[in-house]
């Protein structure tokens, strides 16, 4: 088997006592889109920010088959947050190249041709000049993933990518993820409680319970496992072993 891009092995992490990730072990493949789903409380957001090297776990270690990274070297992960977390102060030409304008020696007129052409990808135009508060909930997000995608990481995170969306704009979100990992060939790791985005954008499907890795499969094949736990999950039954948080 070729060796994974990011490995993850024993990722335990606790807030005050309560348990969020206990023993967790996962592989994502190299170019590889990753959904981890799981109800809420289970450590999905927990686990992408680990992954990102903004929490570290109390135990455990997350290693990445990539060459290391110097100093003056771009960011290799590219994370959208469940909020898009824009910079209200900054245009969205100032925050799609926010990552770009410290570790690239471009000067503005380029930084300025690489926010448009990454805007364009997520099907925005005319927006360089606004501010956050101009735009609607869905346009954000497509500035946050234009950032995101901004530095060309090898690595993409997308937390919880459809939340607070309509079902039009969430399936439009879910197509521009899908359209971005085949013209980029990134690895990819999203968290969701979406069941339609998961199988829109997943390669494979992992759920996670107790902080532990449960069941994990291709789409297809994720459909079909008996496990109950998966089953009730994937239907919404408020009923059987998962417990309520």
């Amino acid at each position: 088997m070729p060796k994974p891009l990011i490995s993850l092995r024993g990722l335990a992490k606790s807030f005050g006592g309560q348990k969020v990730l206990s023993g967790l072990d996962l592989d994502v493949a190299r170019g590889e889109t990753l959904v981890v789903l799981g109800p809420s409380g289970t450590g999905k957001s927990v686990l992408l920010k680990i992954i990102a090297g903004l929490l570290q776990p109390d135990a455990g270690e997350v290693a990445f088959d990539l060459p290391p990274r110097g100093p003056l070297d771009p960011p290799r992960i590219g994370f959208l947050f469940q909020g898009a977390a824009l910079f209200d102060s900054l245009t969205v030409e100032e925050n799609v190249t926010f990552a770009l304008r410290r570790f690239s020696p471009l000067g503005p007129e380029q930084l300025r041709a690489v926010a448009e052409e990454r805007l364009a990808w997520v099907g925005l135009k005319g927006v360089l000049d606004k501010k956050p508060a101009q735009l609607s909930g869905g346009m954000r997000k497509r500035v946050g993933l234009a950032r995101a995608i901004a530095t060309d990481p090898p690595i993409l995170l997308y937390d919880e990518p459809t939340t607070g969306l309509d079902p039009i704009m969430s399936d439009a979100i879910n197509q521009l993820i899908v359209d971005i990992q085949h013209r980029t060939h990134a690895t990819a790791v999203a968290v969701t409680h979406d069941m339609a985005s998961a199988y829109k954008i997943g390669d494979r499907l992992a759920l996670i319970y107790g902080g532990r890795l449960v069941a994990s499969a291709e789409p297809g094949a994720f459909r079909e496992l008996q496990d109950p736990m998966v089953q009730q999950f994937i239907h919404g039954r408020a009923e059987g072993p998962i417990q309520l948080m």
